[in-house]
């Protein structure tokens, strides 16, 4: 952690997170976070897209 600050500190990077989160499944969060993605990609940012769903339907999507 220490090592991943300094690196931080030392380029300034500023680092936002975004969640998709609910217990429902159905609801579009899958949609939602790879349009999302997409959308920063368009606009050159760096996106990194961590799936954490057993389903792994993004990881296939993408």
């Amino acid at each position: 952690m220490k090592f991943l600050k300094s690196v931080m500190e030392r380029k300034k990077i500023i680092m936002k997170m975004i969640s998709f989160c609910n217990k429902k499944g159905g609801v579009g969060k899958t949609t939602l976070c790879k349009n999302i993605a997409y959308k920063f990609a368009l606009d050159n940012k760096r996106v990194l897209v961590i799936d954490l769903d057993s389903q792994g339907t993004i990881t296939l999507e993408l």
